[in-house]
């Protein structure tokens, strides 16, 4: 068996390994062949859990010999780090990574065949690519894949948790506010507050290191004291603020929260590579993913094209008057926000301003036409009870977007909704979110999460934009404003462009 280095708690940061909550019991760790990963299966073996690896494989069409069973010691061969930047994940050479590490480990190792549900995540990516939106798959894989069929497998073979190397954190405090809710004049918050101290359900967190009322949190951000008890378990931002991965995790299952283990939620990114490197793990310096795991190419036109061909009809491209000034080759091509490779000579910088699908029409126009001053989302969900019809927040409409002041306010369910739903979705509940300073290209088909210091109170997803202190929605071409309940086409937004297998976009 493969002998553990001692790590000092020093090189931890606040966070040690033997700081998690709970008694150790068996765990199923999703081992996607990269350091995070690999660092967190460490921490619970040497915490004490029974622990499972497990690597998804989710279309990878090259075969690793040895990948599909349970192996021990060492039996693996080490695939050298690559030194370019990585692209994507769950290949072939990542399951052998994720093989090699739960070697070292003496842990048990499977590799289970998830391509037919991640085939659907691929559609959905197209279909609201086609649709004029931007989509977030890796929320989609978080839901379905990673906290859905894994849950699904870690009850078939008996364990109690799952855990993933997500950098995030599980804490209590969601029960409900005390004195029933907050109106929209009454936020209840203390903005120079540094830290929260409301957490009264006992225990340290999950994941490692502090205790209730210990929170390591953003000093500028705002806190709450009215959540109380009820021992809840609710959604924590991760401590590594530039690594911070809460948001793409705003669509879990709130019933699933205590059988969740996030073991470096509670570490930066250099103090995982430097447990890594104690720990001698061959990945330790492996480069993290920065593209689509399924779209490595960075070719989104290509997949869209292949599983969507009917969204490439070529049409007009018109200004913020609907005066054409020229022709698009596909609403497929062009984003929200985006100025490059327009071809059109303006005299002065422009950029696509909204996408009008049932018209194949690009909008173009200056920067300002970006800015919207709220949102309407659907499909929301919350991990802290009695918000209220409103609360205010802090709301990232993005992953690398810095979270801004916001009201949200509950819709009643007979607020007709602006936009039809795709095939086969579910609208849920809705919220419109009104900024407190517009914000540059919402993107419908992306999430708006909602925050209170480091507490992930919920999120939806984002339907459409709206311009205005009277609610009235923009439409995509920039000409007219139309009211709720009227169609309007929607903008999709190049911030999103890019993104890693945990959601983050390149801008």
């Amino acid at each position: 068996m493969w002998a553990f280095p001692t790590v000092s708690s020093a090189a931890m940061g606040d966070a040690t390994i033997n700081s998690m909550c709970g008694k150790p019991g068996k765990v199923v760790v999703a081992m996607s062949g990269g350091v995070d990963s690999s660092v967190a299966a460490c921490l619970l073996v040497e915490q004490g859990y029974d622990v499972m690896g497990l690597f998804m494989r989710v279309g990878a069409k090259e075969k690793s010999p040895g990948a599909n069973g349970a192996v021990s010691g060492t039996t693996a061969s080490l695939l050298p780090v690559p030194s370019r930047a990585h692209q994507g994940c769950c290949s072939a050479s990542d399951a052998a990574d994720a093989r090699f590490v739960a070697g070292m480990l003496g842990i048990p190792f499977y590799a289970l065949n998830f391509e037919e549900e991640f085939d659907g995540i691929i559609d959905y990516f197209a279909d609201e690519y086609a649709r004029g939106r931007t989509p977030n798959p890796c929320v989609v894989c978080n839901d379905r894949l990673k906290f859905g069929k894994l849950m699904d497998y870690a009850d078939a073979v008996g364990a109690e948790y799952v855990a993933t190397g997500h950098y995030a954190r599980i804490g209590e405090g969601g029960g409900p506010l005390r004195g029933g809710g907050l109106s929209a004049g009454d936020p209840q918050t203390d903005p120079s507050a540094a830290k929260h101290t409301d957490y009264v359900g006992g225990g340290p967190l999950r994941g490692g290191g502090l205790a209730a009322g210990e929170l390591q949190t953003d000093p500028s951000a705002a806190k709450r004291t009215d959540y109380v008890g009820g021992g809840r378990r609710t959604l924590l931002r991760g401590c590594d603020r530039q690594k911070d991965q809460s948001y793409v995790l705003f669509g879990l299952q709130r019933s699933i929260l205590d059988r969740v283990l996030f073991p470096i939620g509670e570490l930066t990114k250099p103090q995982v590579r430097e447990i890594a490197a104690r720990y001698g793990l061959p990945n330790r310096d492996k480069p993290d993913s920065v593209e689509i795991c399924f779209v490595p190419d960075r070719n989104y036109a290509r997949v869209v094209r292949e599983r969507r061909p009917d969204g490439f009809v070529d049409g007009d491209v018109v200004d913020e008057s609907g005066r054409i000034v020229g022709r698009h080759q596909g609403i497929g091509k062009y984003t929200v926000g985006q100025r490059r490779g327009l071809g059109i000579a303006a005299g002065k910088p422009i950029y696509v301003t909204g996408l009008d699908v049932l018209n194949n029409r690009v909008t173009v126009g200056d920067d300002a036409a970006l800015f919207r001053d709220s949102l309407v989302a659907d499909r929301t969900n919350l991990f802290v009870d009695g918000l209220g019809e409103s609360f205010t927040a802090q709301v990232k409409i993005r992953y690398l977007h810095t979270a801004v002041p916001a009201t949200v306010h509950v819709l009643q369910p007979d607020d007709p909704p602006a936009f039809p739903l795709a095939k086969g979705g579910k609208r849920g509940v809705r919220v419109r979110v009104v900024f407190d300073e517009p914000q540059r290209a919402v993107t419908p088909g992306q999430a708006v999460v909602f925050y209170d210091g480091d507490v992930v109170l919920g999120g939806a997803w984002i339907e459409h934009t709206e311009n205005g202190t009277s609610g009235s929605i923009r439409a995509a071409s920039g000409s007219e404003r139309i009211s709720p309940g009227r169609v309007a086409s929607a903008p999709r937004s190049d911030l999103h462009h890019a993104s890693t297998d945990d959601g983050r976009q390149i801008v």
